[in-house]
């Protein structure tokens, strides 16, 4: 699906940005002109994560995460571009204005390919957030990679347990041939598994 630019700045700017953050259970509390609070995309003690709602933006100091309400959508509930723009126009109470005669929209098959592949990126950088990580961590800092290019490049560790993967992906739906056609599993001819 796609929409015209004046739709989507139509929807962003009709966003309140601290509402919408707030129902995702992110608690915010007002510092001067923004909002304060822990950021939802990684652990952290300290609040880092800062919102503008003039501006309808947000920032986190901690991991450089930052965008308006739709990025925010994207990022945390894994939504592609066109399902926040819908999300945020459905809850505006704006009705949805598609426009026709671009680029077509890339097929299912596709979707579901670049839905699990997402969903597999991020159980590989999720891993670094926790002690089976810490190798992986300690590496990336003798290497000197800044953590804000783990984020932004989603680096990531994948499991010991060499079913780790298969059997996150099953846990959260994702069928064992889409796994299979993006070349993240390989099904056994011996037990079709």
């Amino acid at each position: 699906m796609q929409f015209s630019k004046s739709f989507i700045r139509q929807v962003a700017d009709a966003t309140d940005i601290v509402d919408l953050i707030s129902d995702h259970g992110v608690t915010l509390k007002r510092a001067g002109s923004s909002y304060k609070g822990l950021c939802p995309f990684h652990s952290e003690k300290t609040p880092s994560f800062n919102v503008n709602p003039e501006r309808g933006f947000f920032h986190c100091f901690g991991c450089s995460v930052s965008g308006d309400g739709i990025k925010f959508l994207m990022q945390y509930d894994r939504l592609s571009f066109s399902e926040a723009v819908e999300e945020l126009a459905k809850r505006a109470g704006i009705p949805l204005e598609i426009q026709y005669g671009g680029p077509t929209s890339s097929n299912p098959e596709e979707d579901r390919g670049l839905h699990c592949l997402k969903e597999a990126a991020a159980f590989y950088s999720e891993k670094l957030s926790i002690s089976e990580g810490e190798n992986a961590v300690k590496y990336l800092q003798q290497r000197k990679v800044p953590k804000s290019m783990w984020k932004q490049f989603q680096i990531g560790m994948s499991p010991e347990e060499w079913q780790g993967t298969l059997n996150y992906l099953q846990k959260i739906n994702i069928p064992l041939a889409e796994m299979s056609r993006t070349g993240l599993t390989k099904v056994s001819e011996k037990s079709a598994k």
